[in-house]
């Protein structure tokens, strides 16, 4: 037996290689055919039809029910079992009066509570796809929100608010003031929008957190006076509430919080500010 001398090339395994492995009748390649049946002969009841697809079989599809009506029976008895099959329908919003005065005072109620809201969206001042400002929302007082002021300085502060109104708390934190003197200004924050004016970025990342207090980094220099520097922060904060809709414009009345002198560790003072 003389030993064949044959090569193949490339172009025998892209071409020829392929054909002879699809034709190969011992091939082991095998797939799974027991997960889903998938019958040959469809079904004729109707009810196996129905849950084949329910369970999502292809081509399967739920039963479609008609009415079909016997030729012995007239046009004009159809119109009639139309006419009752109409009057039948309980329409919504149609309540059966059967006496009771505690039912039909609750229908008066929510019939005016209807107009209340129609009444109120046909005045509104914003379009309904805006939020209501803060600076137009009502606050409520009671005697336990005075209560919680016992400090004179913080009463003070409180009392302003409710004569002037104010909407914006704006306060000057110095680089000497410390994080536990802004626990104080905590309770002013349910009664009115707080911006915090601070010159140091870590103190920043510590009341940041707290989602209370919407504050401003600044850079502070020393050329400049105390008074100077209050300036800017006062600038800034007003700025920053007419540009968020905190307040409506510069007249409306702020409260401003800062330090007597620069090197205080805590906010002493307090205006009432309205630009004319």
């Amino acid at each position: 037996m003389t030993e064949s001398k044959i090569t193949l090339n490339a172009q025998f395994f892209d071409d020829l290689w392929p054909l002879i492995l699809d034709d190969n009748i011992c091939d082991t390649k095998s797939t799974h055919k027991s997960q889903f049946f998938e019958p040959v002969n469809r079904f004729d009841f109707l009810w196996a039809n129905n849950l084949l697809a329910t369970k999502g079989y292809k081509d399967f599809r739920k039963a479609i029910e008609f009415r079909h009506f016997h030729e012995g029976v007239k046009a004009d008895s159809d119109d009639e079992q139309g006419k009752d099959d109409i009057s039948t329908i309980e329409y919504p919003g149609y309540v059966e009066y059967n006496g009771d005065s505690y039912q039909i005072e609750k229908f008066r109620w929510l019939h005016e509570w209807r107009k209340g809201v129609a009444a109120d969206f046909a005045n509104r001042t914003f379009p309904w796809y805006k939020a209501i400002p803060f600076y137009a929302k009502e606050i409520v007082i009671t005697n336990d929100d005075i209560k919680k002021f016992h400090v004179p300085f913080e009463k003070s502060i409180f009392e302003k608010i409710l004569d002037f109104k104010c909407k914006v708390m704006i306060i000057d934190a110095g680089k000497d003031v410390g994080i536990n003197d802004f626990q104080r200004w905590l309770k002013f924050s349910a009664y009115i929008q707080i911006i915090l004016i601070i010159r140091c970025k870590l103190l920043a990342t510590y009341l940041e957190p707290l989602n209370i207090f919407k504050i401003i980094v600044i850079e502070e220099n020393p050329d400049f006076s105390w008074h100077r520097q209050l300036t800017a922060s006062l600038r800034n904060g007003h700025n920053y509430a007419v540009e968020n809709e905190l307040v409506k414009d510069f007249t409306t009345p702020i409260i401003f919080i800062f330090s007597s002198a620069r090197g205080f560790c805590s906010c002493d003072s307090f205006r009432v500010i309205k630009k004319l």
